[in-house]
């Protein structure tokens, strides 16, 4: 999963939104899956970052704010946006 991932997204996704190119180190889960339960490790968002980007999102799900680094923008999700995000784009791409 980690290697199909970099493959597909090399770069970090947040620093691409600051305007630099920084190979990513971390494949993140999107929603911290131990906050959900075992199968939310699959079933999940998954985003290529380095490693100073993955501990920012870290310290952020801890107040319970999940980022997402999309092509475009940053999105903010809360604990409860899991199981629509999932059922809505999971089946459509779970990398993205």
């Amino acid at each position: 999963m980690r290697t199909a991932q970099l493959s597909q997204q090399p770069l970090c996704q947040a620093c691409l939104l600051d305007g630099q190119v920084k190979e990513a180190e971390h494949v993140d889960h999107v929603f911290r899956w131990t906050h959900i339960g075992r199968g939310a490790f699959y079933n999940n968002i998954f985003q290529s970052l380095c490693p100073q980007h993955h501990s920012h999102k870290t310290a952020k799900e801890r107040e319970g704010i999940y980022e997402h680094y999309t092509h475009t923008e940053v999105k903010y999700y809360g604990l409860k946006d899991y199981d629509q995000l999932i059922n809505n784009s999971f089946n459509f791409h779970a990398s993205y």
